[in-house]
């Protein structure tokens, strides 16, 4: 059994930081924005690849097994990414302030645990059963494979409309009222989470929740594979291989909407993978 810790800091990871929005005063609207004083431009000025700071820590094991014909690898990782910006390069949601952006990252996974599996079965030429004639021919060195993957799900925040905070560029986030309560629910008229827990903020302030504090449904995923060599010659081999992606059937989810403009906030849905 191999046990691990991994610790990563990334400096100037790359965001997309609007250069024409203001960083200090809410409530502003096209006036505080700085390129609109001075140029009488309103609309957003990005500047790709903005240096921002990233972390990823991680207790990581793993355990390899061997029994015989019967191959075990099985992996688990609890770990935490934190970034400032949306997926892998996006913008900010908050430039007054810009320091609230510190979350979770979009991708953040909590639990990852995979099992990997090869079993040759014991059929064949210099196997236990069946290791003669036609019978060995047919049923000998076939294999089995498969991956199982469980994983939590993918962080996501609670919007609200942002008309109120009047300032371009800005997120506004919903205001937190009662203890947040999961639901878990999936398809039409099963909420993931009640929405009463949060509102629509009021006036020109932002929301009390931050970025990415919720998650979304989580994964599981089972792929085999039945696949069998033959050779042909010395120096030629033909595989026979079956496979299956999702042997369950398990349907995938994405995130739920979120935004407290919607009630109740909608299931999670279909994932497009």
């Amino acid at each position: 059994m191999d046990v691990a810790y991994l610790g990563l800091h990334g400096v100037d990871t790359a965001a997309q930081y609007n250069m024409n929005t203001s960083t200090t005063t809410l409530g502003g609207g096209t006036a505080g924005q700085p390129l609109a004083a001075l140029y009488g431009k309103t609309s957003a000025v990005t500047l790709f690849w903005a240096g921002f700071s990233s972390s990823y820590n991680a207790l990581q094991a793993k355990i390899d097994r061997h029994f015989g014909g019967f191959n075990l690898t099985t992996a688990f990782t609890w770990g935490k990414g934190m970034d400032y910006q949306q997926g892998d390069d996006g913008t900010l949601l908050w430039f007054i302030g810009a320091q609230r952006n510190y979350a979770r990252t979009d991708f953040d996974r909590t639990l990852n645990f995979t099992q990997s599996y090869v079993y040759a079965l014991p059929f064949g030429k210099g196997k236990k059963m069946l290791t003669g004639g036609p019978a060995a021919w047919v049923l000998g060195n076939w294999q089995l494979s498969g991956v199982l993957t469980l994983l939590t799900g993918q962080p996501f925040s609670i919007t609200a409309s942002g008309s109120s905070l009047n300032t371009p560029g800005e997120t506004l986030t919903a205001n937190q009222v009662a203890p947040v309560q999961l639901e878990h629910g999936i398809n039409t008229g099963n909420p993931w989470f009640n929405a009463a827990s949060f509102s629509q903020p009021k006036g020109i302030a932002f929301g009390t929740t931050g970025r990415n504090i919720m998650s979304g449904p989580g994964l599981f995923a089972l792929n085999a594979s039945l696949f069998k060599t033959f050779k042909v010659c010395e120096c030629a081999t033909i595989e026979l291989r079956a496979e299956t992606f999702n042997l369950t059937n398990t349907a995938q989810f994405n995130n739920p909407t979120t935004s407290v403009q919607t009630r109740p906030p909608s299931p999670a849905r279909p994932s497009a993978t």
